[in-house]
């Protein structure tokens, strides 16, 4: 993963991450601290990911061309392979055994609107073998708002919604025969769902906007209540307006939920259909200190649960500063509700390139 501007290996078993970097007395820091930085792990890489014993690293050029480079693991003898087609943004990565699937927009070749908000937009999913270095556009959508998103999926297939506000669709993406398949559900269309082996979790959105989340199954094709809006608005004891999946907990799921004004929100776990959902203390525990925001949980190991959170710091009016630290807790202090966090990665920088004491203070 990319943090900072600086490239990590995280160790899921152990929840620790090292930069990519072997130099001896090397400070890892990136070229927003250090403009002379010879670090290997300050690559600024969009995204980065290991295969066939090369680390790969990608860019996107000023040009509208995204670059790939390979490099040895620990970051050395970095190689550019080439240039690629993309758009203006580079907004997915997904890798397939051989094949990286990217999605990518830009505007329109068409002839503008007469409002900005009204630009057409063109959006297109690639593949890139990297044993070849062949690329496919196997999908393209043109339109205003939203465009394609890969949501999440199995060893077998990615599950994508493609279309606007008012006509979101979404599909099944077997990578086999690179071939798409409409699935009848109505969700949000930008977030993530959480596959299993015969379906996948997502957030269900109803003809009045009420959210709730459901479990489609893929071999059935059956769409089923998995948290009912009920359940989630007895939750909070308020008119719920949004509700996020955020990751996988064993066979269950951890669900944020939120009144529009916030003033109700919390975090919970739902482990299975039988029995009621329970509202996770971390997060509350956590934003009891001042400036502090719990930011989600990201991804489930065996034992344990990584999640990130983050310090906001108003540096003059209305311009506020926002440090990130990555961390993680064990799963049995997570439900017995008792503090065991780890710091996996802790923050150098803030979302401004500020530099940050390691309380995540912004340093003058």
């Amino acid at each position: 993963m990319v943090v900072d501007g600086i490239s990590y290996y995280v160790d899921y078993e152990n929840a620790s991450a090292v930069p990519v970097c072997n130099k001896p007395d090397c400070r890892h820091l990136s070229p927003r601290l250090d403009r002379g930085s010879t670090c290997n792990a300050a690559m600024e890489y969009e995204a980065i990911f290991p295969y066939s014993g090369h680390l790969y690293g990608i860019k996107l050029e000023s040009k509208g061309e995204m670059e790939v480079f390979a490099s040895d693991l620990d970051g050395g003898n970095k190689e550019r392979l080439g240039e690629f087609p993309a758009g203006s943004v580079l907004q997915d990565f997904l890798l397939v055994q051989s094949k990286l699937y990217y999605t990518t927009f830009g505007l329109s070749s068409e002839v503008p609107k007469e409002s900005d908000s009204d630009m057409e937009l063109t959006w297109d999913l690639y593949t890139l073998d990297l044993d070849t270095l062949d690329t496919e556009k196997i999908i393209s959508h043109t339109d205003i708002g939203h465009g394609i998103y890969l949501l999440g999926g199995t060893e077998e297939y990615q599950i994508y919604s493609m279309g606007d506000e008012s006509s979101m669709a979404f599909y099944s993406l077997e990578y086999s025969t690179a071939q798409s398949e409409k699935i009848p559900i109505n969700g949000t269309g930008y977030q993530q769902v959480i596959p299993r082996k015969d379906g996948f979790y997502y957030v269900h959105i109803s003809d009045n906007d009420a959210c709730s989340i459901h479990y489609f199954d893929m071999d059935k094709k059956e769409d089923r209540v998995y948290v009912s809006e009920e359940e989630i608005i007895d939750l909070l004891g308020d008119d719920v307006v949004t509700v996020n999946l955020q990751t996988s907990f064993g066979d269950g799921v951890i669900f944020g939920a939120y009144t529009m004004d916030q003033t109700q929100k919390g975090v919970f776990l739902k482990e299975n259909e039988d029995t009621p959902s329970v509202r996770l203390e971390l997060p509350d525990q956590m934003e009891k200190e001042e400036g502090i925001q719990f930011n989600g949980f990201s991804s489930e190991t065996e034992n344990g649960m990584f999640f990130r959170y983050v310090k906001q710091t108003e540096i003059e009016k209305d311009v506020t500063d926002t440090v990130t630290w990555y961390a993680y807790e064990d799963k049995q202090a997570l439900l017995n509700r008792t503090d065991d966090i780890k710091i996996v990665i802790e923050p150098k920088v803030s979302s401004m390139s500020n530099p940050v004491d390691s309380g995540g203070n912004i340093l003058n």
